[in-house]
């Protein structure tokens, strides 16, 4: 605790941590916000032609900070209110920030970001603003923000601002691009994924010289970084693309502005913080390619342009089904027919670890079905499995995919290979309580209850208050004949949590 806020790093069970300030989660270590936070650093990085130097509001886990000094900038800022933020980020995100705050080229300022702009004279090539929600930090969302964000750009800036799709009224997210529109005509929208939109503002029309882009994907660290998180090509990155200036007014047609005097968001009424369905079906319905945005060199042939533009028009068609998937399985709840749009995604573009990744969740969705018959389920298991292990040859070192891979073999009664992927998650993620766990089944099931034993132990001590571990560990006593060991167990589990499973019914067995 700080006397500017509550500051905490928790760390779930399966090994993510998260960024919580006053109590409110705002920042996930885990693939899709990861994503968000890249993006946020890297697309102006890409759209400005020749960036020296950038201002970030708002440090989070200090990947956007990272992403940006990737895209070679000699210098940049970044303003965060709250010292234990930066602590954070320094201590506890280093791996995901790759050590942002130890690079020479950053320079931190602990202020808020409207009133350092408002007092300092400095201008940047890019100003990318990550803060909070709208409705929690309403002055960083309205239209004279923007203004005092244009002010400080230099005639080539590019400012980049995220928002959330949720827990705002249609009329309410039309106010915010409403705000940023009115100071940046030439404003485009990105959308990373349901819940995340970046706007870009440029001084021009939005232009995608594509040899210039693509360039930027020969540099092997961003190019490497970027493929962890599916975006390791130019067509990729660009498919995240889904209107600019042409179409945007019609869109906004009637919104009022976000404003100082007028705050709408800040003032909003909803209460639930889901995603109300019209903004994220306005989104796909509008979403279009680039094709059109792009130029080439002289030196290209006509075979390379075609070839180009033809893959950037395929990302994008994939990705509008893949948003179309998400519609249906989480606003509809139809997830037979999510996963028939995810089947068109994966045809377009086949190797995407993003579309393997909801493929599998739908898959291991209805495998979990009450109604669901044997032979169903035993198809349903095996098409999970062929994505998740599509997902681990892509990118082989989330812990949390080799876990889901050996729960499924697990399922199947495939144990030696269920050993094997809980055995390399742990070699990822040593204290991740899930594989340890599981892996403790898997040898319980071989007869092999002593490392089963000790597997719960190190799972406990590493998450003491993980209940599920001390139940599982005194199912392996009763199997062990110790029952005063499994009554201690379960006396426990009943004084942290009454009714938890069936500890009541097997105390009284025993």
């Amino acid at each position: 605790e700080g006397a500017d806020a509550a500051v905490a790093v928790p760390q779930h069970t399966d090994g993510i941590k998260f960024l919580s300030i006053n109590g409110s989660v705002t920042a996930f270590a885990e693939y899709g916000d990861i994503r968000v936070h890249k993006m946020l650093g890297y697309l102006p990085g890409f759209l400005h032609p020749h960036p020296q130097n950038g201002l970030v509001i708002g440090l989070g886990m200090g990947i956007t900070v990272r992403s940006l000094l990737e895209t070679g900038l000699e210098q940049v800022d970044c303003v965060e209110l709250n010292q234990g933020v930066v602590q954070a980020a320094r201590d506890h995100f280093a791996a995901e920030n790759n050590s942002a705050l130890a690079d020479p080229r950053l320079s931190i300022i602990l202020d808020d970001g409207r009133s350092f702009l408002s007092m300092t004279e400095k201008k940047y090539d890019i100003i990318t603003s990550n803060a909070v929600h709208a409705r929690l930090s309403g002055n960083l969302y309205t239209q004279e923000f923007y203004e005092l964000c244009r002010d400080h750009l230099t005639p080539d800036g590019i400012l980049c601002q995220w928002t959330s799709t949720n827990w705002l009224t249609p009329t309410e997210f039309k106010s915010l691009i409403t705000a940023f529109q009115q100071v940046f005509p030439h404003t485009s929208l990105w959308l990373v994924n349901a819940g995340h939109l970046l706007m870009i503002g440029t001084p021009t029309p939005l232009s995608i010289p594509a040899p210039l882009f693509a360039a930027h994907f020969n540099n092997a660290a961003i190019r490497d970084d970027l493929h962890r998180y599916g975006m390791g090509t130019p067509e990729m990155f660009l498919a995240h693309y889904v209107i600019d200036e042409r179409k945007l007014p019609l869109f906004l047609k009637g919104a009022p502005v976000n404003s100082d005097n007028h705050p709408i968001a800040e003032l909003s009424r909803v209460i639930d913080k889901m995603q109300i369905p019209e903004i994220l079906l306005s989104l796909i319905q509008l979403k279009g390619d680039l094709s059109s945005h792009l130029s080439f060199a002289d030196a290209q042939t006509p075979s390379e342009r075609s070839e180009f533009t033809s893959s950037v028009v395929s990302y994008a068609k994939a990705e509008k089904y893949y948003l179309e998937s998400t519609f249906a399985h989480n606003i509809y709840g139809e997830p037979l027919l999510a996963l028939n749009m995810l089947t068109l995604a994966l045809q377009e573009q086949p190797d995407d670890y993003r579309y393997h990744e909801e493929a599998a969740g739908l898959n291991l969705f209805l495998a979990q079905q009450p109604d669901v018959n044997p032979g169903e389920q035993d198809i349903y298991l095996d098409n999970t499995i062929n994505h998740l292990e599509a997902m681990t040859s892509k990118v082989p070192d989330f812990s949390y995919d080799w876990n889901n891979l050996g729960y499924v073999y697990m399922n199947r009664q495939r144990l030696q290979e269920a050993e094997t992927a809980f055995k390399r998650a742990l070699s990822l993620s040593p204290e991740n309580a899930l594989p340890l766990n599981y892996l403790a089944s898997v040898m319980g099931a071989k007869g092999e209850w002593a490392e089963a034993e000790r597997l719960l132990k190190q799972a406990i001590k590493a998450y003491p208050e993980e209940i599920e571990s001390a139940y599982r560990l005194a199912l392996v006593y009763e199997r062990l004949q110790r029952r005063g060991d499994a009554k201690a167990l379960y006396q426990q589990i009943e004084e942290t949590q009454p009714n938890y499973r069936d500890v009541g019914k097997r105390l009284q067995n025993l």
